[in-house]
């Protein structure tokens, strides 16, 4: 009990830190054949070794740790910490191996705008929660750590996590009970208070948006933050979101740091500011009840259109007559469902801040009404045309800061991908009631069939100019049967020039006739609409790839089109290392360059959308639950080829660095930067095995694979596990995989390992469904036993070391 109470003393996260310090201390006087005894001469020594590694103020909150450690051992170290020597070697040390503090960048409130535009119109409890986190961290002066879990289960204490039953939430302001601080050890609990705003980054309205949908879903849980999951948020699960908007400056400090600044820039006392983020009753002085406004923040709102260049393939043509002049582009949307950019809501705001980039007393209007009314951006679409468009351009227009005579030209392209119903109708119906707009739409009339005309001739004349071809070819005959198919589509076009063009092939002239011949076969069956012609195209191409080749080709779309489907959407970015280059893919899914092109050589133009729909494609349809299955493996093979190599010292729960050597077996490394390339394969395949697991399902096809897997020294993703070994626990397809009973000698020898591990105290088997992930501060030790035979490996939750005896 003694011992029970001592370590409670401290927090856990400070008990594993004291011991890693003591352990440190440990190594170096083994090391260096020292006796243990904690003397002034040789905690000077170990400052100064330490100081080589690490910087000295960091070896100064070792002794710390060591002495806290030893203390009851040896009772005068403590004298020997504070000896002179001790601080001579501490100064000394920090004249010669000091660096300066660099401090992580405060957020502003331009920042928390950026971050609640980016998540305006969603509906994703997960984007709720992070908005919600980042805008009452901030005003509240909350660490991070406060509103999160640690990474490290063993760590977790929910005594500390705040609870819903704490909130108090009113029209008018919030508030909450934190139940322990860095200044509360003894959890007498804090309160937390803020009062509503009228700016876009209102706390209260940020609270209850992220509520709407925790009480929806989550009704019963006893947390306040909560997760899509069902648990509240890891500090990992944070900071992977606040990666996607800020670079390494920032970091989780920066909500506190920029609470703390925006008190100061608007005239709060530093030392109330100090009190409202130190004491134990934050928010109770009445000067901490400020209400936020902030100008319209000038950077580029989400959803924007883009570059022109990421629009769908577009055929050029002239614009309207009064829109010539491309200086007078004022705005421009391209629907995209391949490229995530097909939200309907997304366009107003997109076409909104692109006018006020190139009309400045649009911009001053605008900026006026949004900080009058924040909530515009939240309205219905209509309304927001209305009211951030055609108003604001009808008084400038009557005001006469806006010439008449040449007229903005806002371009919507892509209709036909946007989200939802098609809107065709509704838009044309919305611009022909607006009196100050001139809409015209760029159907497929003559003079784009003229325009595709065009194109194709042109492609044409370069392979007969590359090819040495007579100068009669291509026959008009054939140029005309051509562009009669593709009745004015540009992706038709297109894809036929791959096709006849093909570089295997080298042969234009055979090409041009087969695809005639095709075209003409096509139309015999009764196919006369080009897309369906263009599909029918597709299959021709698809069919010309060997059988040998195909499954190599399938596994490259498979991850090109569905690699971002195995990570989180608040981590979307994680993934698009994937999408730098066709080496870094090559290295990932483990296939050499020559393979690679030989497995796409034939492919031209084939899209996404066609491959991923079976109706069209038929056997070559690249379907998603398959492809989530080979990507699955893909991640395990570079998760265990790391493990294997790098890792085989840490536990199933340790985070991973891996700023180690390149991975063994890249195939295709020449040009690239191998070291970063190996870092960024092995975190996504260490970091998203277990989630792509959970995300896939108990697949038969994918339990076949990890069943084989070595699993002695990979790394666990502690929820995503659990929920997949709950899910084949569920289907009853674990078996033998996961169990709690010995089933072999393996078995045995890790149960008699266990039993050191914890110095022969008893070790309790876990029951499924496992709740690991729900609350990891089990009163006893945890086990299950997982793989098979020598690849066997035992993962279990045991409680922190609390003393150098239990070490």
């Amino acid at each position: 009990m003694v011992l029970e109470a001592t370590a409670a003393a401290r927090d856990a996260s400070t008990n594993m830190a004291y011991d890693s310090h003591l352990h440190s201390y440990l190594d170096f006087v083994n090391a260096h054949q020292l006796n243990i005894e904690p003397t002034p001469k040789n905690l000077a020594r170990f400052v100064c070794y330490m100081s080589n590694f690490v910087k000295p103020s960091t070896a100064e909150t070792y002794l710390s740790g060591i002495t806290t450690r030893l203390r009851y051992t040896y009772p005068n170290v403590k004298d020997a910490r504070h000896s002179d020597l001790v601080r001579d070697a501490l100064a000394g040390s920090k004249r010669l191996k000091g660096v300066p503090i660099k401090r992580k960048l405060p957020l502003t409130t331009a920042h928390l705008r950026q971050i609640i535009q980016a998540h305006s119109d969603t509906s994703d409890i997960d984007d709720r929660l992070f908005v919600a986190i980042t805008v009452i961290g901030f005003f509240g002066l909350l660490r991070l750590g406060e509103m999160t879990d640690p990474n490290d289960i063993r760590l977790i204490n929910r005594k500390k996590t705040i609870r819903r039953d704490s909130l108090s939430i009113t029209a008018d302001e919030l508030s909450f009970i934190l139940p322990a601080s860095k200044t509360d050890k003894f959890f007498a609990g804090n309160e937390v208070r803020l009062r509503k705003s009228t700016a876009a980054f209102c706390p209260v309205d940020a609270m209850k948006a992220y509520l709407s949908l925790r009480d929806q879903n989550f009704a019963d849980s006893p947390w306040l933050w909560v997760t899509s999951h069902g648990y509240p948020p890891s500090r990992k699960w944070y900071m992977y979101r606040f990666r996607q908007f800020f670079g390494p400056d920032f970091g989780g400090h920066s909500l506190r740091a920029g609470g703390a600044t925006f008190l100061a820039r608007n005239g709060v006392a530093w030392d109330l500011i100090q009190a409202l983020g130190l004491l134990q009753l934050r928010g109770n002085n009445e000067n901490c009840h400020y209400r936020c406004t902030m100008p319209l923040a000038s950077g580029t709102s989400s959803g924007s259109g883009g570059p022109l260049g990421a629009a769908n393939q577009l055929l050029p043509r002239p614009l309207p007559k009064n829109g010539l002049d491309l200086k007078r582009l004022g705005a421009a949307f391209f629907f995209s469902h391949p490229n995530k950019r097909n939200d309907p809501k997304q366009v107003v705001p997109s076409l909104t801040y692109q006018l006020a980039t190139h009309c400045p007393p649009y911009k001053a209007l605008i900026t006026s009404r949004l900080s009058d009314d924040p909530q515009l951006l939240t309205k219905a679409i209509p309304v927001q045309f209305k009211k951030l468009i055609i108003e604001p351009f009808s008084e400038l227009q009557q005001r006469g800061l806006v010439n008449s005579e040449k007229p903005f030209v806002i371009i919507l392209d892509g209709l036909d991908e946007c989200e939802g119903d098609r809107p065709e109708a509704h838009l044309k119906h919305t611009f022909a009631r607006i009196p100050i707009c001139n809409p015209e739409e760029l159907a497929i009339d003559k003079e784009c069939r003229t325009g595709v005309e065009r194109y194709l001739i042109s492609g044409l004349s370069e392979l007969q100019v590359k090819y040495d071809i007579d100068s009669s070819w291509p026959p008009v005959e054939k140029v005309n049967a051509m562009t009669e198919s593709g009745d004015g589509h540009f992706i038709f076009a297109a894809v036929t020039l791959g096709f006849i063009g093909d570089e295997e092939y080298g042969s234009p002239v055979e090409r041009l006739n087969t695809l005639i011949v095709f075209l003409d076969d096509v139309e015999r069956d009764g196919t006369l609409n080009p897309l369906a012609k263009l599909d029918a195209l597709y299959m021709h191409i698809l069919a010309e790839i060997p059988d040998k080749i195909f499954p190599t080709t399938w596994r490259i779309l498979a991850h090109f089109i569905f690699a971002r489907k195995v990570v989180p959407s608040y981590t979307e970015n994680f993934s698009q290392f994937l999408y730098d280059s066709a080496q870094v893919l090559c290295n990932f899914i483990n296939v050499d360059q020559s393979t690679f092109y030989s497995a796409l050589r034939k492919l031209h133009s084939v899209i996404a959308d066609y491959l991923v729909d079976a109706n069209r494609s038929g056997r070559f349809a690249v379907e998603e639950k398959r492809a989530l299955v080979d990507i699955t493996k893909s991640l395990f093979h570079c998760h265990e080829v790391d493990a294997a190599h790098f890792h085989t010292q840490d536990g199933p729960w340790d985070d991973r660095s891996h700023d180690h050597a390149a991975l063994p077996g890249l195939k295709w490394t020449s040009g690239l930067d191998v070291k970063s390339l190996s870092s960024n394969i092995a975190e996504f395949g260490t970091d998203r095995s277990w989630y792509a697991c959970m995300q896939v399902g108990p697949d038969p096809d994918l339990l076949s694979y990890v069943f084989q897997l070595d699993m002695r020294h990979l790394y666990i993703d502690l929820t995503s596990w659990c929920l997949f070994v709950n899910q084949c626990y569920k289907k009853d397809l674990l078996g033998d995989f996961c169990r709690t009973e010995p089933s072999e000698e393996f078995d045995a020898l890790l149960l008699d390992r266990l039993k050191m591990m914890t110095n022969q105290e008893p070790a309790e088997p876990a029951s499924f469904p496992l709740t690991w992930f729900e609350d990891s501060r089990h009163r006893f030790r945890d086990y299950v036993l997982m793989g098979y035979g020598p690849n066997s490996s035992i993962p279990k939750l045991l409680p922190i070391t609390s003393s150098l005896e239990d070490a």
